[in-house]
């Protein structure tokens, strides 16, 4: 996982972890085997779910 200027960590099976409001961030498996992951996402109701960055 990436997170705007910190470090890039690895998640691992059933890890939790939390991306805090306007972070710009990118996950990708980087394994060769098919991994899901399920997110939750708790927004303001005024806001965007999603912001392009470009």
């Amino acid at each position: 996982m990436e997170f705007d200027d910190r470090p890039t960590f690895t998640i691992h099976a059933g890890e939790p972890f939390l991306i805090p409001p306007h972070t710009i961030h990118n996950a990708r498996n980087i394994t060769d085997d098919t991994t899901r992951m399920l997110s939750t996402y708790l927004a303001d109701e005024n806001e965007p779910l999603v912001t392009q960055y470009h």
